[in-house]
């Protein structure tokens, strides 16, 4: 996704007060992935964040992050992903406390890091051809890397504009869930007419 790009959906969050979900892909690959969550953290009170932790440096760094509340940060790992560094998986590892009041040992209530599975996979983006789950992957605004704007992140979602021309006032009107399945699917049809 171009850093323009990047920087007009940050101000869509931050207008709409969304919060910001960075996955699809492998976000750690972005050369400018410090900057977007910079950006993301400065858009949103929540950021969320899912990787396959193959870049150790950068996962550990985020898990920190996440153990500290300031982000929430998902690992993929499960039959889908590549196995990864075991200072990774430790960096993400919650220790179970004796005491009840805090489920986990120094992790306290604000720990983000989340270790996540998948066991069906949605088909959608590299699992389209494959996945036997046809449900909606983002049930909420989906901004693809051309700055398209769509009702959820179903591949044949109805387009809302650009992040640079949006057209959201079918949405507004409407409940914030899958445009197939969502109360509201008449509203996402008038959309695209």
């Amino acid at each position: 996704m171009p850093m323009d790009v990047v920087r007009a959906a940050m101000e869509h969050a931050k207008t709409h007060d969304d919060v910001i979900s960075i996955g699809g892909g492998e976000p750690l690959l972005h050369p400018h992935v410090w900057e977007i969550i910079g950006l993301a953290l400065g858009s949103s009170e929540h950021v969320w964040l899912a990787t396959n932790g193959l870049d150790a440096e950068k996962t550990i760094a985020l898990a920190n992050m996440a153990k500290r509340g300031i982000l929430s940060v998902a690992l993929s790992q499960d039959k889908w992903h590549p196995k990864v560094d075991e200072r990774v998986l430790a960096a993400f590892q919650k220790i179970r406390a004796k005491n009840h009041h805090y489920p986990y040992e120094g992790n306290g209530p604000g720990d983000l890091r989340e270790l996540r599975t998948v066991e069906h996979p949605v088909a959608n983006g590299r699992a389209s051809n494959w996945a036997t789950k046809h449900e909606c992957c983002c049930n909420n605004l989906f901004i693809k890397p051309d700055g398209s704007i769509r009702w959820c992140g179903c591949p044949d979602a109805p387009e809302l504009g650009t992040v640079f021309n949006p057209n959201l006032d079918k949405y507004n009107e409407g409940e914030h869930d899958c445009w197939k399945i969502g109360p509201y699917p008449y509203v996402a049809e008038e959309a695209i007419a």
